[in-house]
C-alpha cells in the first residue's frame, strides 16, 4: 500500500513523498483523532509550518479534509483547538488496513464513514469538545448554506445511555440558534430521546443530507 500512497504524490519531491506517506499511515492508525500539533511536531521532528503544508497537500489532492473546532459569535464556551482529519474515500485508505484498528476504534471508523457520505461543498463541518476537565464532546456540528445547525453524535452501539446524550444537551443549552440534534449508530433502532433523533447511520445520513438541500 505504501507504493499506492506514494503514487498520489509523484509531483512532490522525494522527501515530501515519504513524509506524506508516513502522515497518511499515521492518520489511518489514528482515525478521527484530534491532531495535537505539539505531539506531531515531536514525533516527526518537523516544523509546524512543514506539517501544515503536508496537510494542505492532502487537501489539495482531494484525499481528505481537516475539520476544525466550532466557532460562532453566539457561542462563547472555550473549546479544544485541535483539528481532526477525515478521508474522503474509505476503501482506498482503510480496506486491507483493518488490522490497524483497535477494538475501541469502531466508533472512530464510523465517524470517517459518516464524513465521507455527508461532505459537500455547501456544508460547513466542525467538531466540538470543551477544553475543561469534563471534555464534553459532540462529534460533528454541521452548518448548512441556510445557516441551520445540526449536532451529531456517532455511536457504534444502538443502545444509547444518558451519558451519550450529554454533549448534545450541552450544545443545545449553550447555543440557542435553530438546530436539530442526532445520534447515529450502526444498529436498527429508530426513535427519539426528547429532542434528539436516534437513527440508524444510513437513514440519518439521508435525513441530514436533505437538510443541506433545502
Amino acid at each position: 500500500m505504501e507504493e499506492i500512497f506514494k503514487s498520489f504524490f509523484l509531483d512532490q519531491d522525494e522527501e515530501d513523498q515519504l513524509l506524506l506517506v508516513e502522515l497518511i499511515q499515521y492518520l489511518i492508525k489514528n482515525p478521527s483523532s484530534f491532531i495535537d500539533m505539539n505531539k506531531l511536531l515531536r514525533k516527526k521532528c518537523l516544523s509546524q509550518k512543514k506539517i501544515l503544508h503536508l496537510f494542505e497537500i492532502l487537501e489539495n489532492k482531494k484525499i481528505g479534509k481537516r475539520v476544525f473546532s466550532f466557532t460562532h459569535k453566539n457561542f462563547s464556551i472555550e473549546l479544544l483547538g485541535h483539528f481532526k482529519f477525515y478521508f474522503f474515500e474509505l476503501d482506498t485508505f482503510f480496506k486491507g488496513h483493518e488490522s490497524f484498528l483497535r477494538n475501541d476504534q469502531g466508533g472512530a471508523f464510523l465517524e470517517q464513514y459518516f464524513f465521507s457520505k455527508i461532505y459537500s461543498s455547501t456544508l460547513e463541518i466542525f467538531h466540538f469538545r470543551t477544553q475543561d476537565s469534563e471534555a464534553i464532546e459532540v462529534d460533528f456540528i454541521l452548518k448548512t448554506h441556510t445557516n441551520f445547525f445540526v449536532g451529531i453524535e456517532i455511536k457504534k452501539d444502538q443502545f444509547i445511555y444518558a451519558g451519550d446524550l450529554k454533549g448534545l444537551h450541552f450544545f443545545d443549552q449553550h447555543f440557542p440558534q435553530k438546530k436539530e440534534l442526532f445520534v447515529l449508530h450502526s444498529g436498527i433502532r429508530d426513535t427519539k430521546e426528547g429532542i434528539i433523533h436516534v437513527l440508524p447511520m444510513n437513514k440519518g445520513i439521508e435525513v441530514i443530507s436533505k437538510m443541506d438541500k433545502k
